[in-house]
């Protein structure tokens, strides 16, 4: 999976972020069920990477934020809170830097919490 969304990441090709992200996303999310730390956190990489190639699609942003989300609760889970605050800090800078991306992002980046995110109120 890995590999293959390195080569289709690498061609830029419009609407290709949505998709890569979302399948990234799917299989982040089953390799936790699985067991597979390591594979978990290698696709959450790949999904940064993705978020870094495709720096003005919202969609993708968002879907970080979905791949950072799972993950933050799969690391309160395991007990490991350093990891949680570490990713929590993550999402909330994702809402700093991109205030101005749809509201449902916004809330989905600040946990639908507004004690954990000073982003705009929506």
């Amino acid at each position: 999976m890995i590999e293959g969304v390195q080569q289709a990441r690498r061609s830029r090709e419009t609407g290709f972020g949505l998709i890569l992200a979302a399948g990234l996303v799917n299989t982040l999310n089953q390799a936790k069920t699985e067991d597979d730390l390591a594979g978990r956190d290698a696709l959450l990489g790949e999904l940064r990477n993705l978020a870094q190639d495709y720096p003005n699609d919202a969609a993708v942003r968002w879907l970080l934020a979905v791949g950072l989300r799972y993950t933050l609760n799969h690391a309160k889970t395991e007990g490991n809170l350093n990891r949680r605050d570490a990713l929590l800090v993550e999402l909330r800078n994702l809402a700093r830097t991109y205030p101005d991306d749809p509201s449902w992002a916004r809330r989905y980046w600040c946990c639908r919490s507004p004690k954990f995110c000073k982003a705009p109120a929506v």
